[in-house]
């Protein structure tokens, strides 16, 4: 869970413009294994909304956040099979 917390920390951080950078695996092998649905990306975009919200982060900075996660979309609805 330390690794999951660690990983997706330095992602976002990278997203909203550093100085933290993300050095993991690369999204679409990372989650390969996962069978995402758009549901499921939808609801953690909804997820990620509320909490920047609730840390009152501005809405000019929460929404390049926003779109720079979503912009991972194709990569996190990849199948093993679409190698």
């Amino acid at each position: 869970m330390e690794l999951l917390r660690r990983t997706q920390t330095d992602f976002l951080c990278e997203a909203a413009g550093g100085p933290e950078t993300y050095d993991a695996t690369p999204v679409r092998e990372a989650h390969l294994h996962v069978p995402f649905t758009p549901a499921h990306i939808q609801r953690a975009v909804e997820l990620l909304q509320a909490s920047l919200d609730a840390f009152d982060v501005p809405d000019d900075d929460a929404a390049a956040v926003v779109d720079a996660v979503a912009a991972y979309e194709e990569d996190l609805l990849a199948s093993p099979d679409e190698d």
